[in-house]
């Protein structure tokens, strides 16, 4: 097969890497005054010793997404498995007898909150978390320079008041805050995936990387596995919307509607094993809408991405027949 290849384009997340991440710092700006090299206020400190008690709070629930697994395998130095519940750690369970109120991580929201000795702590996405905090912008600036280096950055805050809840029932981040500290994670590189790419190199196929993701991560995991560009130098990111605007607008343009798994909504890492038990009214609570708004925008080309499931494709293929009965798929 490979006579007739000469390119090959490949997912990042599950196919480079295993599709777990790993928590490799806890950093806080420090008391010294001092400024970093770029100018930045403060100069960034390991925090792992005083922020761990507030991130074991925030972490250590029932059910953990695959984000607070990564904390808490980090802090504990312990697996932490889909059959155990994390708040019986030894050394946890200390700390999560102490939280009198918790609002669980929502993907719409991107934060969750946990109240701890009386303090309310909340994690998140920096943009959201850090937003009119005490320190915020300054703390915000650390985020986004670490994250050109292809590492995912977690905001933490602190406040005293809890988070109190809007007309429509959904929880609010306390309207007085302080930016307490930053999580840096990393995603693990499959182990056999430089291997495997200098094989496909040696054959003269030539590795592309497609993702959704952010294109300087992209680029960093994308080294990390060896992916080399064609000078044989660092792999170079390129943002596919730059190639569409501008001088070339008139240029034809192939837009696909992505359909990713059911398993990216639980969260807990099933979309790259297919390990869900659902059933036609979990694909159609989650999928209908979103096949809607595509098809009603006019596309007729939907891309059916990392699909580990056979039976959610072959439900997704049979609706949009019927939603639009034109459609190709791949």
């Amino acid at each position: 097969v490979l006579a007739r290849v000469d390119t090959l384009c490949l997912d990042k997340t599950g196919t480079l890497t295993t599709g777990r991440i790993a928590l490799t710092r806890v950093l806080a700006v420090g008391t010294d005054g001092a400024d970093d090299a770029d100018g930045v206020d403060g100069t960034l400190v390991d925090a792992t010793a005083a922020l761990r008690e507030p991130l074991l709070a925030l972490t250590a629930v029932a059910d953990p997404n695959a984000t607070a697994e990564a904390v808490l395998e980090g802090l504990t130095g312990r697996s932490v498995g889909s059959s155990a519940d994390p708040r019986t750690l030894p050394d946890v369970e200390a700390v999560t007898g102490r939280v009198r109120e918790a609002v669980a991580f929502s993907s719409r929201r991107k934060w969750s909150a946990a109240v701890l000795d009386g303090r309310t702590w909340l994690m998140g996405a920096p943009e959201i978390i850090l937003a009119g905090a005490d320190g915020g912008p300054n703390l915000l600036t650390h985020a986004q320079r670490l994250s050109t280096g292809g590492v995912r950055v977690i905001a933490l805050a602190r406040g005293q008041q809890p988070c109190d809840r809007g007309e429509d029932g959904e929880p609010r981040l306390p309207g007085s805050r302080q930016a307490a500290g930053l999580l840096v994670l990393s995603e693990q590189i499959r182990p056999d995936a430089a291997r495997t790419l200098a094989y496909f190199r040696d054959q003269g196929v030539d590795v592309k990387i497609i993702s959704g993701d952010n294109p300087t991560t992209v680029a960093a995991v994308a080294a990390g596995a060896g992916v080399a560009s064609d000078a044989g130098g660092a792999p170079v990111a390129l943002d596919a919307r730059d190639r569409h605007v501008g001088p070339r607008t008139r240029d034809a343009v192939l837009v696909a509607g992505s359909i990713g798994p059911y398993g990216a909504y639980l969260a807990d890492g099933s979309e790259y094993t297919g390990a869900y038990t659902t059933g036609a009214d979990d694909f159609e609570e989650v999928h209908l809408p979103r096949l809607g708004i595509l098809a009603e925008e006019g596309l007729r080309l939907f891309a059916i991405e990392t699909q580990p499931h056979l039976g959610e494709t072959r439900w997704l293929v049979e609706r949009l027949r019927r939603i639009a009965i034109d459609a190709e798929c791949w």
